[in-house]
């Protein structure tokens, strides 16, 4: 008879590490380069692997329940900088120039999770159960874990692959940041010492290269496409007809963001356009959802229960108006409508990720701001608000329903089993808040935002909508709109191109993409774009063995640079090593 043990101590510890672990490296890497994975398989992997490698011998077998457990407690933990909105309100309020307190920001955190975490429950019957829709991740993520409960020895080995990658990087990064440089940038433009300032070369990044292999060459193009087009075209005229006053990254940026952003908002207006039908069934949805509970029938438990939803619903309520209030100066009144506002967009994520098993998270936000900022021009801090409110909530969204994906395939129809995802999701949001806020603050203390070494491009984006809406044309530097206009008119036009035909689409640049190399450092986009020709060599040259470990090799990297870069920034903060 098969072991059903799921709620374990080692499961709910072994999701806690991997999640801190990933968290970690979501945050880094999102503040470098705008990036980030809920890292549902490689959660399954590491999980695995962490419980096997310290399982005493005569101890129970590691069971799918409890593996499932563990990626669904390390997923929750991995998403947190992108739910909590460290990726992009939060330091949006930094370039700003505005404060906030820490506790409002934990207190937000957990709130913002709790919402996101309720849409997915809402949502998780129709789509999941009824629907039957594919979720993607959630399938891959549950064929992983049932491949590794067969002792497969391939499953074995990408966790070793992953673990000895993290390591490589770590070593190979405290030699680049850690000590005196050992390892000198490569600059391939050195006959210029404009393109040297610009820094017209490649860095040397093992977390970039492990990103570029995770994105793979269409969208590491179109980066680089964007970077050459910003830094080394647009930069060296800006600055010569002086429209700029110096070559720093900070004082490109203030004027770059704005074609950048442009080419972005492109993209999200054709993704949103897309949902259109979403959108309908998303009502559809939510309209059974409310059908289906007012037919319930009712008892005493069924009272109970519902007593509950209504004490706990009014203090999530009371704690979202509070934070809310603290960090975005937000009305009561304006909380709770842009509480509805994110239930909804958040559910169109949900029914997204579940069709495409892409989340338009970013899209659905700068929608949300966008409704904000036309409803209540010149709130600057409750634009922003709004931003972290649906980003939050639908990344939390999506995550959720990508985990009980596969909760569902392991375990289909238990609802005990359901219940303990649940509470597993519920302690990777408490402990992922508590652990990548004083981890943010740490990096950014050190490095700052918005600068070279953290572009913050998500933040950048979020701040420059604000600007837009709270101050109109008066945001924009010389030129800034003309630029804007033509970026953006360009990138509709290539991402509708793209859409019509399906054979062009694999040749056509992403504008997301181009428009994030406008606000990315040239040679982050160059390390990125080699890291993807590097992972399309090695497929060419053994397709197999690139399936089972180019995932894990490029996971590790990432990990292994993140968890280095937070430690060096600790060993700076602490003054036992300087910048």
């Amino acid at each position: 008879m098969e072991d059903v043990r799921e709620w374990s101590l080692r499961a709910v510890l072994g999701g806690c590490l991997v999640g801190i672990l990933l968290a970690i490296g979501n945050l880094y890497m999102g503040l470098k380069t705008g990036f980030w994975d809920s890292g549902n398989i490689a959660a399954a992997i590491l999980g695995f692997g962490l419980v096997s490698a310290f399982r005493r011998r005569g101890s129970p077998a590691y069971t799918k329940l409890e593996n499932t457990l563990t990626q669904t407690v390390a997923v929750a933990l991995a998403g947190m900088p992108a739910v909590v909105g460290l990726e992009g309100a939060i330091p949006a309020l930094t370039l700003n120039g505005e404060r906030y307190s820490l506790g409002a920001l934990l207190l937000w955190g957990v709130a913002i999770g709790l919402v996101g975490l309720l849409i997915a429950l809402a949502v998780r019957k129709r789509l999941i159960v009824d629907e039957n829709l594919p979720f993607p991740t959630g399938i891959a993520t549950a064929e992983v874990i049932t491949s590794l409960n067969r002792a497969d020895t391939d499953g074995k080995s990408r966790g070793r692959v992953l673990v000895r990658g993290g390591a490589a990087a770590m070593l190979f990064v405290w030699f680049r940041d850690g000590r005196p440089s050992l390892l000198p940038g490569v600059t391939l433009a050195r006959f210029s010492a404009t393109a040297t300032q610009l820094n017209i070369g490649v860095a040397w990044s093992p977390m970039l290269f492990g990103g570029g292999a995770l994105v793979g060459p269409q969208i590491a193009t179109s980066l680089l496409l964007g970077g050459f087009i910003a830094w080394g075209g647009a930069a060296p005229l800006l600055f010569a007809h002086r429209i700029v006053p110096t070559l720093e990254f900070s004082a490109l940026l203030q004027w770059l963001l704005w074609p950048g952003v442009a080419l972005m908002a492109s993209s999200a207006a054709v993704a949103i356009a897309e949902q259109g039908r979403t959108f309908v069934r998303t009502a559809m949805d939510l309209r059974a959802e409310g059908a289906t509970a007012s037919r319930s029938p009712s008892g005493p438990r069924d009272l109970k229960r519902t007593l509950r939803w209504v004490v706990g619903g009014l203090a999530l309520v009371s704690a979202l108006v509070l934070s809310a209030q603290r960090l975005f100066q937000m009305p009561p009144l304006v909380t709770l409508l842009c509480i509805a506002l994110t239930f909804l967009l958040g559910s169109v994520a949900a029914r997204a990720a579940g069709e495409t098993d892409m989340s338009p998270a970013n899209a659905l936000a700068q929608l949300g701001q966008g409704i904000f900022g036309a409803a209540a021009p010149g709130r600057w801090l409750g634009s922003v608000g709004v931003n972290a409110a649906v980003t939050g909530a639908s990344a939390q969204t999506t995550q959720a329903l990508w985990s009980l994906k596969t909760a569902h395939l392991i375990a289909p129809g238990d609802q005990g089993s359901l219940h303990r995802q649940v509470g597993g999701f519920l302690v990777g949001t408490v402990v992922g808040v508590c652990i990548v806020i004083p981890v943010y603050l740490l990096l950014t203390h050190v490095y700052g935002i918005g600068t070279a070494q953290l572009p913050a491009q998500s933040a950048v984006a979020c701040k420059a909508m604000a600007d837009l809406f709270a101050k109109g044309n008066a945001a924009l530097p010389p030129h800034a709109k003309t630029a804007a206009a033509w970026a953006f008119a360009s990138g509709l036009a290539v991402t509708l191109l793209g859409r019509g035909s399906g054979k062009l689409k694999a040749y056509l640049p992403s504008a997301l993409a181009v428009g994030m190399g406008f606000i990315t450092p040239f040679h982050f986009c160059a390390a990125i774009f080699l890291g993807a020709m590097l992972g399309g060599m090695a497929a060419r040259f053994s397709k197999s063995k690139a399936e089972l470990y180019a995932a894990p090799l490029a996971a590790g990297a990432i990990a292994g640079e993140s968890l280095m870069g937070v430690l060096i920034a600790a060993l700076i903060a602490a003054g036992i090593l300087s910048i």
